[in-house]
């Protein structure tokens, strides 16, 4: 298995083969180990981890970056923070559903690096009961469709609320959000790939 030195994106463009393929890497530093996957679609990179909690319990999560909501998180205090929730309910959902520990729904963390010094920003949700050797079946695959498209829902949110956000994004490097539509059709071949089934509509 590949083993790397630093995290991707979640979402990338990608120029690859018609055939959708399935890559797994591992990034391992002194204190801490993420197992990766990349799902390579026709003209897109899907990336996803995994932090393993117990021997049949983990977290799994897309990364966002290092520090793309620093300046957020930081401007809020008790006089922003009505506006800000009511600017980017998803978001401050998300933000509560870390500092709660709630990883039953989507939640934004802080976690450490591997392989350097800091820390990163993620989407994540916890999986349950699983053999950590076999994460790509129904249950899983259905966990990260859902992470998958509440981070996309949380992105487009802040993106039309804030019109930098989106170019902090691309400043580091990082491919556009495409929205909902093409999630959805994402979400579908993968489905396709793994044998889950994905309702069609929009």
């Amino acid at each position: 298995m590949e083993r790397r030195n630093s995290m991707d994106f979640f979402y990338e463009e990608y120029k690859g083969s018609d055939e959708p393929d399935l890559n797994a890497f591992y990034i391992e530093g002194e204190k801490m180990i993420y197992g990766g996957r990349e799902l390579l679609l026709k003209d897109k990179k899907i990336t996803y981890y995994v932090l393993p909690l117990e021997e049949h319990e983990a977290v799994l999560f897309l990364y966002v970056g290092d520090d793309i909501f620093d300046n957020l998180l930081n401007s809020i205090d008790e006089y922003s923070e009505p506006g800000i929730r009511n600017a980017y309910p998803l978001f401050m959902k998300s933000v509560d559903n870390g500092l709660n520990e709630n990883l039953y729904s989507t939640a934004l963390l802080n976690l450490p690096h591997a392989c350097k010094d800091g820390k990163f920003w993620c989407f994540a949700t916890k999986i349950e009961n699983i053999d950590l050797s076999d994460l790509e079946n129904d249950y899983v695959l259905n966990k990260l469709m859902k992470l998958y498209s509440e981070t996309i829902d949380i992105l487009n949110q802040l993106e039309s609320n804030d019109v930098k956000f989106l170019d902090k994004a691309k400043g580091a490097g990082k491919a556009a959000y495409n929205g909902w539509k093409w999630a959805k059709r994402a979400l579908i071949l993968s489905g396709l790939l793994f044998g889950v089934d994905v309702p069609a509509g929009e």
